[in-house]
């Protein structure tokens, strides 16, 4: 890999305290903190992109198949000779489980084959050495004591020794003398989908748990200070909270920014033709359409048109501001359109985009064009009555889902016949009782108006 620098590094600095706190050092490690065991809850927001390939048995001992195993919570080896072991949580459409990984194995301690769709809080509650597993705020199950003592993977200290590809060559050069290589067992990959950072909290009561997904799925953070730059030696940033900044323990700076504008409803939305919605509906405030009670938007896949009216208080437009459009978390990607003319698309976090230079004092018209995913349409298919047969087996031998004849206006080359179903696969992916994906835009939208600030020299 070739790294190239096209622009000076930022300024360096030593330090930067906001409140007297301090928000631009190195982060600490766990060295030599104390870290709770044996009783503590591991909990995240998960959202599982593919199955588990293979779900494990449960077992206190011994190590198991890792392949294709997508650790949400990955869980480093503890250490050589010792009884310690970390706990590490895998998560797919199809099952969850939970390992505890010490240096000479990795035990699936918890085992739970389960459909998981769309976010999914998971909290594991260890207690005296006992995971118990809950979802969405229901308790699944409780697992197996291994005899280890277990610490969090929230914790873990450097990725386990299986998220290394091992080239002998290079290893003989960093191990020690004498000691043996560690076991190779291929490749682990890393978690397919989307998560918000796990939280390491004390081992909950169960109307804990239930609060915690109640409180639902956490906004993306709003930054604190972005844009550090030195021009002439003074040092500048684009600063998103109001408070005290002090940059290398100087004097601090005061900064007021303003607080967000909250987007709410009502919002209208089009859906795009011949995707079994109704052409437009409106929606008192953003929410998931998969939740709405017309079937059609329930189970609506393509692109969603959601608009409304922003208003821009003058003030955000000085000089010194930039206006910030977030529409906080959006199911899958969206193009913003203001006044006629394309801010920019979105696809992953922060959903968040610059808006500066499109938006006016005053009224202006917003548009936010959401592109789903196929999951919901096809599953409401299933729904509706069958029009073709599925039964054929892959090239593995594997469950029949495959079609058995294409059709006719298919093989003609001809468009799918109006009436029926919305979609056609050549395999069955889904079936009517799977659960559906959060879908559209989820919000809360706000208006953010972060401010250009001169910290110091």
């Amino acid at each position: 890999v070739f790294v190239l620098f096209r622009r000076p590094a930022g300024p360096a600095i030593r330090s930067l305290e906001r409140d007297g706190q301090m928000i631009a050092t190195p982060a600490p490690t766990l060295d030599g903190l104390r870290e709770p065991a044996m009783s503590f809850t591991m909990s995240i927001w998960v959202k599982p992109d593919t199955d588990l390939r293979v779900m494990p048995k449960e077992s206190t001992t011994g190590r198991i198949d890792e392949t294709g195993k997508f650790y949400a919570i990955p869980a480093g080896p503890g250490e050589r000779g010792s009884d310690f072991a970390r706990a590490g949580l895998a998560v797919g459409r199809n099952g969850i489980f939970v390992v505890e990984r010490s240096h000479d194995s990795c035990p699936a301690v918890l085992v739970a084959p389960m459909r998981v769709s769309g976010w999914t809080h998971v909290a594991v509650v260890y207690r005296d050495g006992r995971p118990a597993l809950f979802v969405n705020g229901e308790k699944i199950k409780e697992g197996l004591v291994s005899g280890k003592t277990v610490l969090s993977g929230t914790n873990s200290r450097r990725p386990p020794v299986d998220y290394v590809l091992h080239f002998p060559a290079i290893e003989s050069l960093t191990r020690s003398a004498g000691e043996p290589p560690p076991p190779s067992r291929g490749q682990v990959y890393f978690f397919e989908g989307n998560l918000v950072p796990p939280q390491l909290l004390k081992d909950l009561e169960a109307d804990e748990i239930k609060a915690l997904f109640a409180a639902g799925l956490p906004a993306s953070e709003i930054p604190v200070v972005t844009g550090l730059t030195r021009e002439e030696g003074d040092v500048t940033a684009l600063v998103w909270q109001s408070g005290d900044y002090a940059l290398d323990k100087k004097q601090p700076v005061k900064v007021a920014v303003p607080v967000p504008v909250v987007v709410d409803g009502p919002w209208r939305v089009a859906f795009q033709p011949g995707r079994g919605a109704p052409a437009e509906i409106t929606l008192p405030e953003v929410k998931s359409l998969h939740l709405h009670e017309d079937n059609g938007v329930k189970h609506f896949a393509g692109t969603a048109a959601y608009r409304r009216s922003l208003d821009v208080p003058a003030e955000f437009l000085a000089a010194d501001r930039r206006v910030v459009l977030d529409l906080g978390r959006v199911e899958v990607l969206a193009e913003v359109w203001l006044n006629g003319q394309l801010a920019g698309e979105v696809w992953k976090e922060p959903y968040r985009l610059d808006v500066s230079e499109a938006v006016r004092a005053g009224a202006n018209d917003l548009e936010v064009r959401v592109t789903t995913l196929w999951p919901n349409r096809l599953i409401g298919d299933e729904l509706l009555p069958v029009e073709n047969d599925y039964g054929l087996r892959d090239e593995h031998g594997n469950d029949p889902h495959g079609i058995t004849k294409l059709p006719d206006w298919y093989r003609s080359g001809q468009p799918k016949p109006a009436g029926g179903r919305v979609g056609f696969t050549t395999w069955n992916f889904y079936d009517k009782d799977e659960p559906l994906l959060a879908s559209g835009l989820l919000g809360p939208v706000k208006l953010l108006n972060p401010v250009r600030v001169r910290l110091g020299r």
